[in-house]
C-alpha cells in the first residue's frame, strides 16, 4: 500500500464537517432554547415571565450536558438525553402550534359554546315542562322577551310594548313590586334595548325571591334560571358569530395581557362561559332539591382561556389530528415535524458524524497529519 492510500484510509471525517457538526449541533439547541423559552413565556412560571428564561435555560443545560457525555462516548446518558428533547420539544410545539392556529382555535371556541348554548336550552324546556311552564314566572320572562324584541326590532313606541309592560306590571304588583314606567325607555335602539332587558331582569328576580317559601318555590327558581339562561343566550350569539368571522390578529407572545385587553374575542368567551356556568350551578343545585337521583348537566368548557399553555395545546393537537379538517391535520403535522427536526433529528445525525470521527481514529492509532514521511 502506498503512502498515499494510506492518508486517504486514516483520514477519517474532514475538519470542516467535524466544525459544521458542531455548529449545526450547538445552533440547533440555542432555537430550542429561545423557542422553549417563547413557548413558556405567557404561563408567567414564578410570577413573572422570566421564569420561563429560567426554565428554558436549565432544559438546555440538562441537554447539552447529556449531549456533550454522550460525544464522549458515554451511551448511558442516551435516555437522559431522550427525555430532556422530548421535553424541549413539548416547549417549542408550544410556541408554534399556537402561533400558527391561534385565531382559528379562539373561532372555533366561539362556534363551540354557541352550539353549546342552543343544546342547552333544550335541557332547561325539558324542566320547564315539569316546573309550570304557564306560572306567572313564566309570563313574566316570556314578556321580557316580547318587549325586547318589540323595542329593538320594530321601534316599539307604541300600544304593543305598553301593553305588554301593563301586563308584565300586573303580575309584579301582586308581590308589591313598583311598576316599570315607559319613561326608561328613551331612543330606540339596541343599547336602549338591553337597558330595559337589565331592568325587567332585575324585577324578575325581585319577584322571585318574593315568592321564596311558598308551594311553587323549586318551579319558580327552575323557571327564573331559565330566565337567565335564555337572556344571556339571546345576548351573546351575535356576539360569539361575530367573533367567528372576526380577523383580528391575537398576540401570542404576551397572552394573558391578550386575554385580560381583548374584547373582542378571547375574553367574551370566557365571560359568557363563566355566566353561564354560574346559571348551570344554580339549576344543578335546584334540580337535586327536586328531583332524587338527577345527574347534574356538565359545565360549559372555557378552555381557550390556556391558550398558549401547554395544557390547552396538547390536547388541541390531539384533536387536530383526529378531527375531519385536512388542512389542521397537515399544519398539525407540520408543527410536530418542525419540532422534531430542530430539537431531535440534527442532533442525532452530528452525533453520529461526531461518533465516527472519534471511532475512526481510535481505529487508526494515529493522527493522518502526524504520519512520517518516508525515507
Amino acid at each position: 500500500m502506498n503512502i498515499d492510500q494510506h492518508t486517504k484510509k486514516d483520514e477519517g471525517t474532514p475538519r470542516f464537517l467535524i466544525v459544521l457538526a458542531y455548529f449545526l449541533a450547538i445552533g440547533s439547541f440555542l432555537v430550542g432554547f429561545w423557542h422553549a423559552y417563547l413557548g413558556l413565556k405567557g404561563q408567567m412560571f414564578f410570577g413573572s415571565e422570566y421564569g420561563a428564561l429560567l426554565i428554558a435555560a436549565t432544559a438546555l443545560a440538562f441537554v447539552s450536558a447529556t449531549y456533550g457525555m454522550l460525544i464522549r462516548g458515554k451511551l448511558g446518558f442516551l435516555f437522559p438525553y431522550l427525555l430532556a428533547s422530548i421535553a424541549m420539544m413539548i416547549f417549542n410545539i408550544n410556541y408554534f402550534y399556537p402561533a400558527d392556529f391561534k385565531e382559528d382555535l379562539v373561532k372555533e371556541a366561539a362556534t363551540e359554546l354557541k352550539d353549546s348554548l342552543n343544546s342547552y336550552t333544550a335541557i332547561f324546556n325539558s324542566s320547564l315542562q315539569g316546573a309550570g311552564s304557564k306560572s306567572n314566572l313564566a309570563e313574566l320572562q316570556e314578556l321580557k322577551i316580547n318587549i325586547y324584541n318589540e323595542i329593538k326590532n320594530r321601534a316599539g313606541r307604541g300600544s304593543v310594548v305598553e301593553n305588554l309592560l301593563a301586563r308584565f306590571n300586573s303580575i309584579i304588583g301582586t308581590k308589591g313590586i313598583p311598576p316599570t314606567i315607559m319613561s326608561r325607555i328613551g331612543a330606540l335602539n339596541t343599547k336602549e334595548a338591553e337597558d330595559m332587558d337589565k331592568v325587567l331582569l332585575g324585577k324578575i328576580r325581585l319577584y322571585t325571591l318574593k315568592s321564596v317559601g311558598t308551594r311553587e318555590d323549586i318551579a319558580q327558581k327552575i323557571i327564573f334560571q331559565d330566565s337567565l339562561f335564555q337572556s344571556l343566550k339571546e345576548n351573546s350569539l351575535k356576539k360569539l358569530e361575530k367573533i367567528e368571522t372576526d380577523t383580528t390578529k391575537i398576540n401570542i407572545s404576551d397572552v394573558k395581557r391578550n386575554i385580560e385587553n381583548n374584547p373582542k374575542n378571547i375574553a367574551i368567551i370566557i365571560d359568557i362561559a363563566t355566566k353561564a356556568n354560574t346559571i348551570i350551578k344554580g339549576f344543578n343545585e335546584t334540580k337535586k332539591m327536586s328531583q332524587e337521583g338527577f345527574r347534574p348537566i356538565n359545565s360549559l368548557n372555557t378552555e381557550i382561556k390556556s391558550l398558549g399553555e401547554i395544557q390547552h395545546t396538547l390536547p388541541s393537537i390531539y384533536s387536530k389530528l383526529n378531527g375531519d379538517n385536512p388542512s389542521h391535520k397537515v399544519g398539525t403535522i407540520k408543527n410536530i415535524l418542525l419540532v422534531i427536526f430542530f430539537d431531535l433529528a440534527i442532533p442525532l445525525v452530528m452525533f453520529f458524524i461526531l461518533n465516527n470521527t472519534k471511532t475512526t481514529k481510535k481505529k487508526s492509532g494515529t493522527d493522518p497529519k502526524k504520519i512520517p514521511s518516508p525515507k
